[in-house]
């Protein structure tokens, strides 16, 4: 599979980008978790200027799927803390 280029103005030291997801163009991800559900692994990210949550299935992290975005229920929806019942 042909490598996707990098995101434009990404950086960072010690480190090489592996696969990519614009999540619907939401910029300003962060306050990233993980979680395997179901023998998946998705990534669950905050935004800066969209109140809500994306999902990004990454279990090839070579080709991220994104899945979903969801609404915060309040304005600004940033914390994600993930609680697991089984690991």
């Amino acid at each position: 599979m042909p490598r996707r280029s990098d995101p434009r103005g990404w950086e960072a030291g010690n480190m090489e980008p592996v696969g990519y997801s614009a999540m619907e163009n939401r910029l300003g991800a962060f306050k990233m978790a993980i979680k395997k559900v179901n023998g998946r692994w998705y990534l669950y990210t905050s935004h800066l200027w969209h109140y809500g949550w994306s999902i990004v299935d990454v279990t090839d992290p070579r080709d991220p799927k994104y899945v979903k975005f969801v609404q915060a229920p309040t304005t600004p929806g940033i914390q994600v803390t993930l609680h697991a019942t089984s690991w």
